[in-house]
């Protein structure tokens, strides 16, 4: 669904993040980098979307926003292209159309993209439109993070592609639970990816490494069977990986700031 517009007076900086501009008319180009300059550390120009797709390939961008009208490769052609690929689906795109009648928009969201913007537009309904993508991408970072179960991806993720990784990844670490000996090696052939790759997705997603999640994903499965369950603390912890009982312990209290017997009780006594 398109996502609606916050037109909220907030002082918007978004110093540290990239943008991607993408049109084939100067003007325009020069346009919206004079409205973006004070609110990105870099930005980055394309003509088209075979330019863009270069630029996208050594320096990724945070964000991009592209024309639909443009000579080699249009702006549905570059949405395609860039949610298609697993190493770049995350990147949110904000379509800029002089046609704003449904099939158009519909093209445009089978394509991958995040938000249209009907020309012509003005500055601040731009920037409110970057600040509300940005900020949706980091909560959903935020969210992960903090809860790395009971999420659901398709809700927080920013394409199929990125939907379908965090399934399989969520998947393979449930079916493996139980091995203390998971590591980033198995992870990234299962996943068929190269380390590097693997990595980049994943901090592009939750903000975490492969076994800063998987270790985050074992203690709040852990938490759950505290919660639900009368099973020993020790056949709990073997059950998520954990052979040593007090390391096991020490890594639950060093998370949740308190021990596990002392989370079972806590809980007991709030039902």
């Amino acid at each position: 669904p398109p996502m609606v517009v916050n037109q909220d007076k907030d002082s918007y900086e978004i110093t540290d993040e990239s943008i991607l501009i993408v049109d084939d008319q100067p003007e325009l180009l020069y346009f919206i980098k004079e409205i973006l300059k004070d609110h990105f550390q870099n930005i980055y120009t394309a003509n088209n979307g075979v330019e863009a797709l270069e630029i996208i390939e050594n320096t990724p961008p945070d964000i991009i926003v592209s024309d639909i009208m443009m000579p080699k490769m249009n702006g549905y052609e570059l949405c395609y292209n860039v949610k298609n690929n697993i190493e770049r689906s995350h990147i949110p795109i904000i379509l800029l159309t002089a046609k704003a009648d449904s099939a158009s928009q519909a093209l445009g969201y089978k394509s991958g993209a995040d938000v249209f913007i009907p020309k012509p537009f003005d500055a601040q309904t731009l920037i409110s439109v970057l600040h509300n993508s940005l900020r949706n991408r980091k909560n959903t970072k935020v969210s992960y993070k903090n809860n790395p179960t009971d999420i659901a991806p398709i809700n927080l993720t920013f394409s199929d592609p990125d939907e379908q990784f965090m399934v399989k990844f969520n998947q393979y670490i449930n079916d493996n639970i139980t091995n203390e000996d998971l590591n980033v090696e198995s992870i990234t052939k299962y996943m068929c990816m190269s380390r590097a790759a693997f990595y980049k997705k994943l901090k592009a997603i939750t903000d975490s490494g492969a076994m800063e999640y998987v270790a985050k994903r074992r203690l709040v499965i852990a938490a759950s069977r505290l919660e639900s369950s009368s099973e020993s603390i020790s056949s709990i912890a073997s059950s998520i990986g954990y052979s040593d009982n007090q390391h096991f312990s020490k890594v639950f209290k060093q998370h949740y700031q308190k021990s596990p017997s002392q989370y079972r009780k806590e809980f007991q006594n709030r039902s």
